[in-house]
C-alpha cells in the first residue's frame, strides 16, 4: 500500500509544530470558570488549496472565496495559529498543553475554525480535531489523509479526476457522496471506521489491513476490495466487475455484480 502521501504530510506536520511561537497564556475568570466565547475573522496572506490541521481545532469547510474565522473562548483564540505557505494552510494552537484545554470537557474542541477556499485539493487531519465539509466540493483531484483521532465528515465531493483517502490512525471518516470521473482509492491502515457512498466512473480500490469497519454503497465500473485485517466490510453497491480478496474479517456482499472474482482466506467469512 502506497503511503507516500501520509509520509509527506507527516513531515509537514513536524515542521509546522517546530514553528510554534512562545507561550501565550491568557487570563480567565477563575472564580466562575467562565470564559466569553466569541467569533472573529483571522487575517492571513496568500492562497491555499491544502489544509493541514494539527491538534484540537475543529474545522468546518465550505467552498467559496478565501476566508478564515475562529470561534471559541476569547482567552484561547489569541493562541490559534494559522499559516499559509506554498499554498498550504496549517492550523494549530500554540503551546496547547499549557492552556488547560480540559476545562472545556463538554465539547470535542473549544475552538472551531470556519474555512473557505475555491478549490480544496489536499486535506491532512493530524490531531484530535474534527473536519467537516458543508455543501459540495468541486476539484480536479482530492487527497484526504487521516493521521490522528479526529473524525472526517465530508458532504459531497465531485472530482474531474481521482479521489484518494488514506488513514493511518483511529479517526473515523464519512463520505456522504463521492463522484469521480476516474478512480477512487480508500486505503486504510488505521482502526477508524470508514463509510462512503460512491459514484465512480472507472475503478474503486479498497484496501484495509487493520480493524476499522467499512460500509460502501453506490456504484462503480470496477471494484477491487482487499480485506486483510480483522474488520467488518459491507459492500452494497453495483459494479460491472468485482475482485474481492478477504483473508480475515467479515464481508457482506449486498450489491449487484455482473462478474465476481472471490478469494476467501480460511480466517475470513463472506456472506451474500
Amino acid at each position: 500500500m502506497n503511503r507516500v502521501f501520509l509520509a509527506i504530510i507527516g513531515i509537514l506536520m513536524l515542521i509546522s509544530c517546530n514553528q510554534s511561537g512562545p507561550t501565550n497564556t491568557p487570563a480567565r475568570n477563575e472564580s466562575k470558570n467562565i470564559v466569553e466565547r466569541v467569533r472573529k475573522p483571522l487575517s492571513f496572506s496568500g492562497t491555499f488549496y491544502q489544509i493541514t490541521n494539527i491538534g484540537s481545532p475543529n474545522i468546518i469547510f465550505t467552498e467559496g472565496d478565501y476566508s478564515i474565522e475562529a470561534e471559541g473562548p476569547s482567552n484561547i483564540l489569541n493562541s490559534v495559529n494559522i499559516n499559509v505557505d506554498s499554498h498550504v494552510l496549517t492550523v494549530y494552537i500554540k503551546n496547547e498543553e499549557s492552556l488547560s484545554m480540559n476545562q472545556y470537557a463538554n465539547v470535542t474542541s473549544p475552538v472551531t475554525l470556519y474555512v473557505s477556499c475555491p478549490s480544496l485539493q489536499i486535506l491532512a487531519n493530524c490531531g484530535t480535531g474534527n473536519f467537516t465539509s458543508v455543501g459540495s466540493i468541486h476539484t480536479p483531484d482530492l487527497q484526504v489523509g487521516c493521521l490522528g483521532t479526529g473524525a472526517i465528515d465530508m458532504d459531497t465531493v465531485i472530482t474531474t479526476g481521482t479521489f484518494r483517502y488514506e488513514s493511518s490512525d483511529d479517526g473515523d471518516a464519512t463520505f456522504h457522496y463521492i463522484q469521480a470521473q476516474q478512480d477512487c482509492n480508500l486505503l486504510i491502515s488505521g482502526k477508524g471506521n470508514t463509510t462512503a457512498h460512491v459514484d465512480i466512473a472507472e475503478n474503486l480500490l479498497v484496501e484495509n489491513d487493520n480493524r476499522g469497519n467499512i460500509v460502501l454503497s453506490g456504484k462503480t465500473h470496477k471494484a477491487d476490495i482487499n480485506i486483510l485485517g480483522e474488520s467488518n466490510c459491507v459492500a452494497d453497491f453495483d459494479a460491472d466487475h468485482l475482485d474481492l480478496t478477504a483473508l480475515r474479517g467479515n464481508v457482506v456482499l449486498k450489491g449487484k455484480y455482473k462478474q465476481k472474482n472471490i478469494h476467501q482466506g480460511k480466517n475470513a467469512k463472506i456472506t451474500y
